[in-house]
């Protein structure tokens, strides 16, 4: 089991319980609101997993009312509540009257609103970076016009939360002024107490190399690394690629040590994120990407695996935790090889990483929880 894990959470919330309940006692109760187009996919969505249903668990855990709905449930009756809505989004003129006319009334029952994001997608100007537009799987046009769903909600908000800084900064050319706080993304609550399954360290075994595309737009990202894993596979007869997920690549069904799975339900991803040796976080270089979060890092720690990532800044604070930094594409290549050495050598002498400590210290569900907590306390009484 993954007992550091578990006992760290333990201590944490004991120590931190005490006060966090004086926090909140001004707050009737929590909703979070997704607002995806498809209501069934509310629970296999991974951006309301994380940065959602993470909080409303820690929530839970100090005795506080909350729950998680579709924006299609949401109800006008709540009075002196606080709703955070990830990623608000409408799609059409009526869509957008009627979140008006809810979001509305609501306040004048004296809610607080929050809007989350975890990606630049408020951002118009950004739509020819988004990834679904470089890799062919959406056009700039209905792109922007998804962006600008979301951006004509913004004014009916009183703060917002961000997964990176960059994301907040960026956010903050277009309202200087907002309330903003920065909700750093963390492993997911339930993997505490999943099972770690350790492969026996022996010095003939493999190397295998994970990757893991949740959906159909990280193409080109992966095309970044594709020349330096070929040679690396072709040279390293003990070194295999496992990719799971959504992914178009060369190196699929025409190289023999390149093995690929469907991408599997989020309830089972933990399973398949914490297999394999190296995790690889590839990125290519845009300001989309430069605001994205250090998800892939903090999956491969909280699993004690080694990450090699491209550099963008969100994934700099996780180096400690058994992430290494690559600075440009031509560099991928001997940062696998040299990975894989280390690799090697710690498997030959029995020698086990403790990632999944570090990483607790800096990325931490209750931590983020109580900070998040304190930032609203400020909001409801000025």
């Amino acid at each position: 089991m993954c007992t550091n894990s578990f006992y760290f959470h333990v201590l944490f919330k004991h120590y931190f319980k005490r006060v966090l309940q004086v926090i909140i006692l001004n707050f009737k109760s929590f909703t979070f609101v997704s607002c995806v187009k498809n209501e069934a996919r509310l629970r296999q969505d991974p951006a309301f997993q994380y940065r959602c249903i993470n909080i409303a668990h820690e929530l839970s855990d100090l005795g506080r009312e909350n729950k998680c709905i579709h924006f299609s449930e949401l109800s006008t009756k709540a009075k002196n509540e606080i709703f955070i809505f990830q990623r608000p989004s409408t799609r059409s003129f009526f869509q957008h009257w009627k979140f008006i006319r809810k979001l509305k009334k609501l306040k004048a029952n004296g809610c607080l609103l929050i809007a989350d994001f975890d990606d630049l997608v408020f951002a118009p100007d950004f739509a020819e970076e988004s990834p679904g537009v470089k890799n062919g799987s959406v056009s700039v046009q209905q792109t922007r016009e998804n962006y600008q769903n979301h951006q004509r909600t913004l004014f009916l908000f009183d703060a917002f939360t961000f997964s990176t800084e960059p994301l907040l900064e960026t956010f903050l050319q277009f309202i200087p002024s907002a309330p903003v706080l920065q909700v750093p993304n963390t492993a997911f609550w339930t993997w505490a107490s999943k099972p770690i399954t350790n492969r026996k360290p022996e010095a003939d075994d493999k190397i295998i190399l994970t990757y893991f595309p949740g959906t159909a737009s990280h193409d080109r990202d992966f095309r970044i690394i594709e020349p330096a894993l070929e040679r690396l596979l072709n040279e390293e007869e003990q070194v295999e690629l496992h990719i799971t997920g959504v992914l178009q690549s060369s190196l699929i069904g025409n190289h023999p040590k390149v093995k690929f799975n469907s991408r599997v339900p989020f309830e089972d991803y933990w399973k398949v994120a914490q297999q394999g040796t190296i995790n690889l976080a590839p990125l290519e270089m845009s300001h989309f990407n430069h605001c994205k979060s250090a998800l892939k890092g903090i999956e491969g720690s909280f699993w004690n695996k080694r990450t090699i990532a491209t550099a963008i800044p969100d994934m700099t604070r996780l180096e400690h935790c058994g992430v290494t930094l690559v600075h440009d594409a031509d560099s991928w290549y001997a940062t696998l090889k040299q990975t894989v050495e280390e690799e090697r050598e710690r498997i030959k002498t029995g020698r086990t990483h403790n990632f999944n400590e570090q990483l607790l210290v800096e990325s931490n569900i209750s931590k983020v929880t109580q900070n998040w907590l304190q930032w609203l306390s400020k909001l409801k009484n000025e």
